[in-house]
């Protein structure tokens, strides 16, 4: 998993987020490994380094949220970074609201 999300993070680097993509399926997929939420947060910064603030929402509404895990802010400011990218202020102080909870 380490290896797996310091590759992401070359990814990140790259721009490339097809390839970041790929191989967040590859992980998911496998049983010999177990995603925790620091790949997930890493994976959601991919969405937002490279330019694709929708599909870092769509990200964390789909596959972030369902698993469970604990939102810290870490996954929170990641995401505030994407609406915020976006001029989504509205979105954002729910986010907020959400977070003082």
């Amino acid at each position: 998993l380490v290896i797996a999300t310091k590759m992401l993070l070359i990814y990140i680097e790259q721009k490339n987020l097809e390839k970041a993509v790929g191989l967040f399926s590859n992980v998911i997929k496998r049983k010999d490994i177990k995603p925790d939420h620091g790949f997930y947060t890493v994976m959601l910064k991919a969405f937002i380094e490279c330019g694709h603030y929708q599909g870092a929402e769509d990200f964390f509404d789909r596959i972030i949220k369902p698993k469970g895990f604990k939102l810290d802010t870490k996954i929170y400011t990641t995401l505030l970074s994407a609406l915020a990218k976006q001029g989504k202020i509205e979105q954002m102080l729910t986010i907020l609201k959400q977070m003082k909870e």
